[in-house]
């Protein structure tokens, strides 16, 4: 009975730190698990006197971690009492495991008011069904135990068949209880019931005194401490190598949680560390409370909105969400993100996960990101979280496959374009780590190249911060790009050209090896280890308390966030076209008292507005679609899907569709794509609608002038005929008169397309791309093709051609007007314009009836065949109420206004420069003329 007892109670505590936070009422979790959705059949909840007491939980971050059985595994005992269960740590550490509010367990110290009696339900079993907690009569699921996941609770006066859940047939468990660990038989994993793997020098009691664990000492001196200590192997398996973490389970289904992590080192207390992803939301599962993670817009479409308070904004939340589930010892706090590999072509698959094809302002976005995220500069004292920017150096292009394939890059296009926003990461951002890609270019893989990575980014640029590989990237050096002969040399490769970890098994398998051989020094690998282990101490990994300690579980998907998440989407939203209707009147917005047709098939979509494929776990998108947030808002609506899907084969359901249509007084069709047609490991080979979807639009306009498209995309989609019409000549199908662009809005996106399409909010967010017309794919060929001024060249700076859309093109539902007044000279040195740059002052007035957003975006062209056709040089957001009017201050620096040669070279020429500043459509212009 015992080791039953304990088997129980450490799959339960694991679900203490998943549960909910410790002030809300036990209501909150009442009969909440969506293992069964069944509701509770006893009578109320009992708390039991010990629950009223405020305890602040200490070492929170006490959680079960799913390990592989070995002596390597940071174990502690557990022992059983008649009371309680708690765990002694190097015989001086006595933590209790606490029934105690709301009936979750947390750790606390021993003594009378942390005790609570604990009864196995005479039906139940760890095998099976449940455990009974006889204080209040809550059951316990065991099916969370299945590889790790949480556990769920169910309001009951007794256990019963009828309220608790059965064990799916694939995750029932055997477990055994050892002096060390709770182990799951059936997958081999042992889950650690041990004090907080998170700090370091709390246990063992043996290294408190050792100079790494001195909290005075600079987190880089602490770190050469610690790793003078390790063994060579010790520091490749406990710091450098990294496995994922096994598979996690949410509701019997399987999940990729995405988490990765090295061994730790138990012996010097070195925890494992742990790495996931957080590109727009922290990879992680929902958690028993029903809170899920936040997932705001993606990078992309958060560029849209051209506002830097709002990325940094959405960047700290994730932080700080990611910190509290790191807290409770859920989740890492080592992020990979933010990505910054312009989206130079719109076929890639990844494009939505960047900061549009603009290489200057993706720095922008990443320096938010990143200064967001960590809560400061990788050179700071404390850290947040960490992220990485990722990848080094080239990777925008997955046909053909990155593993296998060679780019060829010129010098040029490399200091013009692809290393602009590494520079921002590197010397700006400071962002702890970057990550390399599977890529190679000019016959080096991006892991190998020890010419970039040590010599520019860290040698020319002096960025302190860690290398981590995309995970099998080191194998690919070898294995797939052939650049070295086997597994040995090939990570010998990696290690010298500064890549610290690997994600993969490459280093934990050659690593030793290739320093036994004499291919790299012991010193190189501990330089590594110093480099990793020094971002550790930042986070307080090794520390009885940080700063960050007392972010609890309550900010994963709190108000302010999902709210933040709102405005983000809101904010990002780009309006295309809007033409006049019947009324004579532009067709947005449109009237809350209309009667309305929500058509197309992404009209109810919920998943598919994320945008990615780490958060499907997030609930609140699923009651979040445009349709049923427009049902939320009493509109009139009315509802007909015209496709059956995404992919629209056939034109069967069309009919209903129309008349939908034509019973209403405006239709709107949502269309688009999803990430079944853009994603990691597959670019589009057509920028096409899908099937018969655009067809689908203009019937239903062909009956209903009153119809506007919404799209719901990462990158473009082809959409001339909906622009212009189709059969132009002819005008057989005449265009839609309004277009509205939400891009991936996240899981608040139901809600803001309905604000922006009835006026509750005025779109003002701008593309973040060129919006190329019908027949791209011919005329740029290749998608590998890296030359940016091949063909007809590509992204803004480069094309020769006309596109559907500029870049920044983006209307509003009021009117702006813009000057630069007297703000620039007329003529300026080249020496003078490299001391002092450039200061514009561009008024921004607003003509219009209704407040909005203003995106004032400033450009730069030079009359040079070395410079490109234009480049942005500056941006800002304002909000400008009715007939007023706001100064807009941008800065331009001498090194914006460069140019750069086939020589790689770059300076400032003599000649006219024109600036141009405000709308894309009707900017102020001002003619500059730089002398020598």
């Amino acid at each position: 009975a015992p080791s039953l007892v304990v088997a129980i109670l450490c799959c339960l505590h694991q679900c203490a730190s998943a549960l909910v936070p410790v002030e809300k009422s036990l209501s909150s979790v009442k009969g909440n698990t969506e293992n069964t959705r069944e509701k509770s059949k006893g009578s109320s909840i009992k708390l039991s006197k010990y629950d009223n007491k405020v305890k602040q939980p200490q070492n929170t971050g006490v959680g079960i971690q799913p390990l592989g059985c070995d002596e390597a595994s940071p174990y502690q005992s557990w022992t059983v009492s008649g009371e309680n269960i708690y765990t002694v740590a190097d015989g001086n550490i006595k933590m209790c495991m606490e029934v105690g509010t709301n009936s979750v367990l947390f750790s606390m110290p021993c003594d009378n008011n942390s005790k609570q009696n604990f009864e196995l339900a005479s039906d139940h079993n760890v095998s099976s069904k449940g455990l009974l907690l006889k204080h209040n009569g809550l059951c316990v699921s065991v099916r969370g135990c299945c590889d790790g996941g949480p556990l769920a609770l169910v309001d009951c006066s007794q256990c019963n068949p009828d309220n608790v859940q059965s064990v799916p047939p694939d995750c029932l468990l055997s477990h055994s209880n050892t002096s060390k660990a709770l182990k799951t038989l059936s997958s081999g994993l042992c889950f650690d019931a041990g004090t907080p793997p998170t700090k370091g020098c709390v246990a063992p009691a043996s290294i408190r005194n050792m100079p790494f664990c001195d909290s005075k000492r600079s987190a880089e001196e602490r770190a050469i401490d610690l790793v003078s200590r390790m063994t060579l192997q010790e520091k490749v398996s406990g710091v450098l190598a990294m496995v994922m973490v096994p598979t996690s389970y949410f509701n019997g289904t399987e999940v990729n949680h995405n988490l990765r992590k090295t061994a730790g080192v138990p012996r010097l207390g070195v925890p494992p560390l742990k790495f996931n992803e957080a590109m727009h939301g922290i990879a992680a599962l929902c958690l028993a409370n029903g809170s899920c993670p936040t997932s705001f817009p993606n990078q992309g479409t958060q560029t849209a909105a051209f506002n830097r308070t709002l990325w940094r904004s959405v960047a700290a939340a994730l932080g700080r969400e990611g910190r509290a589930l790191f807290n409770a010892g859920l989740d890492a706090a080592n992020f990979w993100a933010p990505d910054v590999n312009p989206f130079r072509d719109p076929r890639y698959g990844r494009g939505q996960e960047t900061g549009g094809e603009d290489a200057w302002v993706n720095g922008q976005v990443a320096t938010e990101y990143v200064l967001g995220l960590q809560d400061g500069p990788g050179s700071s004292s404390s850290l947040l979280a960490t992220a990485a920017c990722k990848h080094i150096l080239l990777y925008d292009s997955q046909t053909p496959a990155p593993m296998t394939s060679d780019y060829n890059v010129s010098v040029r296009d490399l200091n013009d374009y692809y290393l602009v926003p590494w520079k921002a990461c590197a010397t700006v951002a400071d962002s702890v780590s970057m990550m390399c890609s599977y890529g190679s270019f000019n016959g080096v893989p991006d892991c190998a190249n020890k010419d970039y990575i040590n010599g520019l980014i860290r040698g020319k640029w002096g960025w302190k911060g860690f290398v981590v590989s995309d995970c099998d990237a080191v194998n690919g050096v070898f294995a797939g790009h052939k650049y070295r002969a086997n597994g040995t040399w090939g990570v010998a490769a990696s290690m010298n050209a500064g890549v610290d970890i690997d994600c993969g098994p490459a280093y934990q398998d050659y690593l030793v090896d290739a320093v036994q051989a004499g291919l790299v020094t012991e010193e190189t690998v501990s330089l590594a280890a110093t480099r990793v282990l020094t971002a550790q101490f930042k986070l307080g990994l090794f520390d009885d308390s940080n700063k960050y300690d007392t972010i609890t579980l309550d900010t994963v998907g709190s108000a302010p966030h999902v709210e933040l998440a709102r405005r983000a989407a809101l904010q990002s939203m780009a309006l295309l076209k809007n033409s006049a209707a019947k009324s004579g009147k532009p067709l947005l917005p449109i009237s809350s008292s209309a009667k309305i047709a929500f058509l197309g098939p992404h009209a109810n979509s919920t998943l598919d507005l994320l945008g990615n494929d780490y958060m499907k776990d997030n609930k609140r998108v699923l009651r979040n679609s445009p349709l049923l947030a427009a049902q939320r808002r009493r509109l009139s609506v009315t509802f007909a899907q015209g496709c059956e899907d995404l992919q629209c084969a056939t034109n069967s359901s069309f009919a209903s569709a129309i008349t939908t249509a034509k019973n209403a007084d405006v239709a709107v069709v949502f269309l688009g794509i999803s990430e079944q047609f853009e994603n990691e490991g597959h670019d589009r080979i057509s920028l096409e609608l899908p099937g018969l979807q655009a067809s689908l639009a203009l019937a239903v306009a062909a009956e209903q002038p009153n119809t506007i498209v919404v799209l719901i995309h990462g990158g473009m989609v082809v959409i001339d005929d909906l622009v212009l019409g189709r059969n132009q000549s002819t005008l057989t199908d005449p265009p839609i008169a309004a277009i509205l662009s939400s891009f991936y809005p996240g899981q608040e996106g139901g809600e803001a397309l309905v604000d922006c399409l009835t006026g509750a909010y005025n779109p003002g967010g701008k593309l973040p791309y060129t919006w190329y017309k019908r027949g791209f794919e011919q005329e740029r060929g290749a998608m590998n093709n890296q030359d940016l001024r091949a063909n007809m060249g590509i992204t803004y700076r480069y094309y020769k051609g006309v596109p559907l859309f500029q870049y920044g093109w983006g209307l509003s539902y009021t009117t702006f007007t813009y000057s630069l007044g007297n703000s620039l000279p007329s003529h300026v040195s080249r020496k003078q314009l490299s001391n002092t740059g450039l200061d514009l002052i561009v008024t921004v007035e607003n003509k219009g009836g209704i407040i909005g957003d203003s995106v004032v975006l400033a450009f730069a062209s030079v009359s040079s065949p070395h410079c490109p056709v234009k480049t942005m040089v500056g941006f800002d957001r304002v909000s400008v109420a009715p007939s007023a009017s706001i100064k807009v201050a941008i800065h331009v620096s001498a090194e914006q206004l460069m140019c750069v040669d086939e020589k790689g070279e770059s300076s400032l020429l003599a000649g006219s420069l024109q600036i141009s500043a405000g709308d894309i459509s009707a900017p102020a212009k001002s003619t500059i003329t730089i002398t020598a």
